[in-house]
């Protein structure tokens, strides 16, 4: 059977290859249903695609060649990633998938949505139930947002205590006295000695790393595979920018304003004038070597 395939991306200008005019995502719409064609025998007579463009109306170039060249019975079967790539008004796509297209006679196949117009033989409309999922899936994402919000706001998201804390039985971060000490003399030595020196001080004490103590000591299950065995620079810098060691949350989570911070959380291990003078030294090196 001769079959078409038709793409959309409604993103503008993002995520391009090497400069052409499709994105990633209108090239892997249109590789995964070639291959879907491949795997039915479908010959594949022409694809259409329209990158950039919105789904709210059907005035879009790719999509109207398309309906012209499906008027003129120059395809049986049209491949499409899901229903929304047709648009994203309900009663639109309700005309186009239960009355234009059969009209035409073109089978119509929605591969995420396991829908195949050939096959279907639910009495519920399958555009009326692909956009309520659509909605609740949304709705659902919009309030886990929500509530991961409210959670930001009140309580640490991490899983594991960070170095130089741990939990106590009730899950509440306290701090741990031998990590802590390694803290208070990164913040103590780096300001003075730079990154490596600090670094190197750690290793000819025998200071376990972070991942070592973690792991070895407190009995956790490693985040990487392989624990890190040394202190390097970059390690001495992950201690030295973390403002959470001045007694406050920062969670990844970002607000309008940036990451979401809540201040005096936990115990504190430095004060804030040294956690100043740590990271002013931190970026007077940083200018001193970009300049």
């Amino acid at each position: 059977m001769r079959a078409a395939i038709y793409a959309r991306l409604s993103r503008e200008d993002e995520d391009k290859i090497d400069g052409n005019k499709e994105s990633r995502s209108v090239e892997n719409q249109i590789t995964l249903l070639t291959e879907i064609a491949l795997q039915n025998k479908f010959d594949v007579v022409k694809v259409y695609y329209d990158d950039g463009y919105t789904g709210s109306n059907l005035d879009r170039p790719g999509f109207m060649q398309m309906m012209s060249d499906a008027e003129n019975k120059m395809f049986d079967v049209l491949l499409i990633k899901d229903l929304s790539r047709l648009g994203r008004r309900m009663y639109q796509v309700a005309n186009l998938v239960e009355k234009t297209l059969p009209s035409l006679n073109i089978r119509l196949i929605a591969v995420n949505d396991n829908y195949d117009s050939l096959t279907y033989k639910d009495d519920e409309s399958i555009v009326l139930r692909t956009f309520l999922n659509d909605y609740y899936l949304k709705d659902f994402k919009r309030k886990c947002r929500k509530s991961l919000e409210h959670r930001a706001n009140t309580i640490h998201l991490n899983y594991y205590p960070k170095y130089g804390y741990i939990y106590d039985k009730e899950g509440n971060e306290m701090i741990d006295p031998v990590a802590a000490e390694v803290v208070k003399k990164i913040f103590e030595l780096a300001p003075i000695l730079g990154y490596t020196k600090t670094a190197n001080y750690l290793n000819e004490q025998k200071t376990l790393t972070k991942s070592q103590y973690q792991t070895q000591v407190l009995k956790l299950k490693p985040l990487n595979k392989v624990p890190s065995k040394s202190w390097d620079c970059g390690k001495v810098l992950d201690i030295i920018s973390d403002y959470e060691y001045c007694g406050h949350i920062v969670n990844l989570l970002k607000n309008k304003n940036g990451p979401i911070i809540i201040k005096d959380k936990r115990p504190r291990i430095v004060t804030e004038e040294q956690y100043e003078l740590a990271n002013k030294a931190r970026l007077e090196r940083k200018t001193r070597l970009q300049s």
